[in-house]
C-alpha cells in the first residue's frame, strides 16, 4: 500500500485547518453583524416608543383589532390554504417518524406542494405544540396529521384530535397578528423617515383601520409575513436613499429575498431596491453614468437576494429542484386561468378587491391622494422620492395583476400599506394648507374606515 508523504499530509492538514478557521471566522462575523442589527432595531423601536407618546396606543389598537376573533372557527380551518400551511411541516415530521433518514426528510418535505419559506415559519411555531404532543403521548396522532393523500378532507380533519388542530392553527394565526402589528410599525417608520412623525402616525392609523389587513391577520398563511418582509425591504430602500449605506442596501436585499421566498409576488421588492439605487445615484455629484456603474455592488445585492430566495425553499435544500420548478410554474401559469364560476376582466377583480379590502371611503381617499401626489413627484425631495417608490411599487403590482384572470384581496394586500402612506402624506399636506378642512377630512376617514374594519371584524 503506497505511503502518503509526511510533508504533503501535513500541508493538506494545515490547508484544511485554515479553511475551517476561515469558515469559523466568517460565521463569527455574520453572528456579530446579525446581533448588531437586532440591537439597532431594538433601540430604534424603543426610541420611537419613548419619543412618540401616541405610538404605543396606535400599536395597541392594531394588536386588539388584529387579535380580536382570531380564534374563529377553531378547531376548523378558515380556508384550504390555511390547512396546507399548517400541515406542511407536519408532513416532514410524519416521514421522519417512519424512518429517520435523509431520504425520509426529502420525501416528507416534498410530500405535497411546496410553499416556500412559510414552511419554516410554521415549523418554528409548531415546536411548542410538538412538545405538548410528546408530553401527552399522542405522537402518532400528530404524525397522522401529515399523512393525508390517502384520505378525504373530512377524514383527515376528523381523525386528528381537535386540540391539535386548535393549538396548531391558533399558534400560527397569532404569529400573523404579531406581524400585522409589525407592519403598522414599519409604515409608521417609513412615514416618519420621509416626512415627519405626524405622517407616520396617520399612515399607521390608516393601515390599522384597513379591514383587508385585519382579516388576513386572522388566517394562518403567508400573506401577512410576506407583507412584513416586503415593508422591511421598502423601509431599508428608503433608508438607503438617505444614507447611501452599502450595508443598508444589502439588508434590503436580504429582506426582499425573504419576502419573495414567502410569496412570489413580493419579488417586486427587487425593483423597488433598483429604483432606490437609481434615485440615490441621481443625488450624487459627478458623472451620472459613473455613479450608476457599480457592478460589484449590484451583483452582491442580487446574490444576497437570490440566496435568500433559494434558501427559502426547503425542497431545494433537500435536493429536489424540480419541486421548486413546479411551484414556480403553477404560480405563474395558473394566474392566467379562470378560477371558480365567476369570469370577469382583471380590472373588475382589482376594483372589487380594493373596495372589499379598503372600503369605499378609504378607496376613494386613496384614489384622490394618488391624483394629488402625482404632480409633486417632479420635486427633488425626500418626500417625493419616498412617495415615488410607493407609487412605483403599486403601479408594478397593478400592471402584473392586469394579466391575471382573477385577483383577490390578499393579492392586493401588499399595496395597502403603500397607499396608506400616500393617503397620510396627502392628508397632512391638506391639513397644513387648510387646517379645518383637513382635520374634518381625516376624522371622517378614520371614523368611516374604522367602522368598516370593526364591522368586518365582528361579522
Amino acid at each position: 500500500m503506497p505511503q502518503v508523504p509526511t510533508r504533503s499530509f501535513q500541508q493538506a492538514k494545515r490547508r484544511v485547518r485554515g479553511r475551517v478557521r476561515g469558515v469559523g471566522s466568517r460565521l463569527g462575523r455574520l453572528r456579530r453583524v446579525v446581533t448588531a442589527d437586532l440591537r439597532t432595531g431594538r433601540r430604534q423601536v424603543a426610541g420611537d416608543l419613548r419619543t412618540d407618546p401616541y405610538l404605543p396606543w396606535i400599536l395597541l389598537l392594531a394588536a386588539v383589532l388584529a387579535a380580536f376573533w382570531v380564534w374563529h372557527r377553531l378547531p376548523n380551518v378558515a380556508t384550504r390554504d390555511e390547512r396546507w400551511r399548517v400541515v406542511a411541516p407536519v408532513e416532514a415530521f410524519a416521514a421522519l417518524t417512519d424512518e429517520v433518514s435523509y431520504g425520509s426528510l426529502r420525501d416528507g418535505v416534498t410530500y405535497w406542494r411546496s410553499y416556500g419559506a412559510t414552511f419554516y415559519v410554521a415549523a418554528v411555531v409548531l415546536v411548542p405544540v410538538l412538545v405538548v404532543v410528546l408530553w401527552a403521548g399522542q405522537v402518532e396522532a400528530f404524525a397522522d396529521m401529515g399523512r393525508h393523500q390517502n384520505t378525504d378532507f373530512w377524514g383527515h380533519w376528523y381523525r386528528t384530535p381537535a386540540w391539535i388542530w386548535s393549538t396548531s392553527v391558533l399558534a400560527l394565526r397569532l404569529v400573523n397578528v404579531a406581524l400585522a402589528v409589525g407592519c403598522v410599525y414599519l409604515v409608521y417608520r417609513v412615514g416618519t423617515t420621509i416626512r415627519d412623525r405626524a405622517t407616520g402616525r396617520l399612515a399607521a392609523l390608516v393601515l390599522t383601520c384597513t379591514w383587508g389587513l385585519l382579516v388576513l391577520a386572522h388566517e394562518a398563511g403567508e400573506d401577512v409575513p410576506a407583507v412584513f418582509a416586503f415593508l422591511l425591504s421598502f423601509y431599508l430602500a428608503v433608508e438607503y436613499l438617505e444614507s447611501g449605506s452599502t450595508r443598508t442596501f444589502y439588508r434590503g436585499c436580504l429582506a426582499g429575498g425573504t419576502a419573495s421566498a414567502l410569496k412570489l409576488s413580493a419579488g417586486v421588492s427587487a425593483l423597488v431596491l433598483g429604483a432606490a439605487f437609481l434615485l440615490r445615484a441621481r443625488r450624487r455629484s459627478g458623472n451620472w453614468r459613473e455613479t450608476v456603474w457599480r457592478p460589484r455592488f449590484l451583483l452582491v445585492g442580487v446574490g444576497i437576494g437570490l440566496g435568500a430566495i433559494l434558501g427559502g425553499y426547503p425542497s431545494l435544500l433537500v435536493g429536489d429542484p424540480a419541486d421548486v420548478g413546479g411551484r414556480l410554474a403553477r404560480g405563474v401559469a395558473n394566474k392566467g386561468q379562470p378560477h371558480g364560476w365567476r369570469v370577469k376582466p382583471s380590472w373588475w377583480w382589482i376594483l372589487r378587491g380594493y373596495l372589499h379590502g379598503l372600503g369605499l371611503p378609504l378607496a376613494a381617499a386613496a384614489l384622490a391622494s394618488v391624483a394629488a401626489t402625482l404632480p409633486t413627484l417632479r420635486d427633488r425631495s425626500r418626500v417625493a422620492d419616498g412617495l415615488g417608490l410607493a407609487l412605483f411599487a403599486t403601479g408594478v403590482y397593478l400592471v402584473a395583476f392586469s394579466g391575471w384572470s382573477y385577483v383577490r384581496t390578499h393579492h392586493l394586500l401588499v399595496t395597502f400599506p403603500l397607499l396608506a402612506l400616500v393617503v397620510a402624506t396627502a392628508a397632512n399636506r391638506l391639513r397644513e394648507r387648510r387646517p379645518r378642512v383637513g382635520a374634518v377630512a381625516v376624522v371622517l376617514l378614520l371614523v368611516t374606515s374604522g367602522a368598516y374594519a370593526a364591522g368586518g371584524d365582528l361579522a
